[in-house]
């Protein structure tokens, strides 16, 4: 039965490992050397960008999808497009074709041979190391095939991703497919790489449709995102609204896009959970202190101290452990001048010293003070948000 993915919190994907490729007389092609698409439709560089954005677009939509799971994300990884690598599984290794125009009545036959040509070089290199294989397009015929037959077992929308396992696919659009594995190998075998699908499980064979529209200004490109967002919100019970949602929509692709563009070598490649949670705990943040601590703030500093705030949150991802400090020495300090959970006063008044790294530079003292004050203060003020987040995301 074809799926539609609803509940992030419920999905998952089983994918792939890397392993050492076993000596033989023809290898598998080096992902470095792209399969070849006989005169592509579009060759020019808005395509291009379009096709780059799209794949960003999946790869933040399945890291929140499979966020309790995830150990890390690469975008053009060593082997794939797209690799989730996962804390209980092996990990997915996921090929994307995209493709201009309106994806409701789009079709390209080459797409489908591209990406299993792809498909089947992996399993070459892997083995049998893997759970599922993944072919995603934002286009809705992927099978080529008449809309009163498409209409029959597919139907996908904007709202949510639409995945189904070979298995489950109607006849015809396994014979599709089996018709693109054929000519990719085939393929394969002219380029003189190993063509054989002897490691390729149709089993684990999945495709998706993932409607992501070329017009940029189009009201729905990032619809599907942002329901996944929300239904994540949902399943930690944060209250959210909608500029939460852009927030952290609008954080992510622009992280992911900034990652995806390094080395494939380049262990900073890598997007960790652990790095997706804090910046989406950052950038849920809010910042609005009291009128008794903000009366008490030098009117001559008070630019400079958001100004600061705005830095610390945004970008010192490496000042996590001050954040967990924050927490863990406030509870204890309660608990031993027999405090409640409100008096966070004398917390800063006897305790901002002892995080006088948030502001290493005394150049000018007061406003060192006040901005560790402050920063303590919105730590305190969004402790729900923080735990709500990491328990969403099962990051210990």
């Amino acid at each position: 039965m074809t799926k539609k993915i609803k509940k992030t919190e419920d999905t998952q994907i089983n994918l792939l490992d890397s392993s050492v490729l076993e000596n033989s007389t023809l290898r598998p092609r080096n992902r470095k050397i792209p399969y070849e698409i006989k005169n592509p439709k579009n060759t020019d560089a808005t395509y291009s960008a379009f096709g780059w954005h799209f794949q960003i677009f999946v790869a933040v939509c399945l890291s929140i999808i499979n966020i309790k799971r995830l150990d890390n994300v690469i975008v053009e990884g060593s082997t794939e497009d797209i690799e989730l690598y996962f804390s209980d599984s092996e990990p997915a290794y996921i090929q994307v074709k995209s493709m201009q125009g309106n994806p409701a009545d789009t079709s390209d036959t080459t797409k489908a041979t591209a990406a299993l040509n792809t498909l089947i070089n992996t399993t070459n290199v892997v083995k049998d190391k893997y759970s599922q294989l993944m072919y995603v397009a934002n286009f809705r015929n992927i099978f080529t095939m008449p809309i009163d037959d498409l209409n029959s077992f597919w139907k996908p929308d904007i709202a949510y991703p639409y995945i189904s396992n070979y298995n489950n696919l109607s006849a015809d659009a396994r014979t599709f497919l089996d018709d693109r594995i054929t000519a990719a190998k085939s393929s394969l075998e002219k380029k003189g790489y190993t063509s054989s699908s002897e490691n390729l499980n149709l089993n684990k064979l999945s495709v998706a449709t993932f409607f992501f529209n070329s017009n940029s200004d189009s009201n729905h490109q990032y619809e599907m995102l942002e329901n996944i967002i929300s239904d994540f919100f949902d399943s930690v019970n944060f209250r959210h609204r909608r500029s939460s949602i852009q927030k952290v929509l609008n954080m992510l692709t622009r992280e992911y896009l900034h990652l995806a563009g390094i080395k494939s070598s380049d262990t900073s490649k890598n997007i960790t959970k652990k790095d997706i949670t804090w910046k989406i705990i950052y950038s849920l943040m809010d910042s609005i202190l009291p009128d008794d601590f903000n009366k008490n703030i030098p009117l001559s500093i008070k630019n400079d101290i958001e100004a600061y705030e705005d830095d610390f949150f945004i970008e010192q991802s490496s000042k996590i452990e001050i954040i967990n400090q924050v927490l863990s020495s406030y509870q204890i300090y309660l608990k031993q001048n027999d405090l409640s959970q409100n008096d966070w006063k004398s917390f800063l008044s006897s305790e901002w010293g002892s995080f006088i790294d948030i502001f290493p530079d005394d150049s000018d003292p007061i406003l060192q003070e006040y901005s560790v004050k402050s920063i303590i203060f919105t730590v305190l003020t969004n402790e729900t948000t923080i735990h709500k987040i990491k328990r969403g995301t099962n990051l210990k």
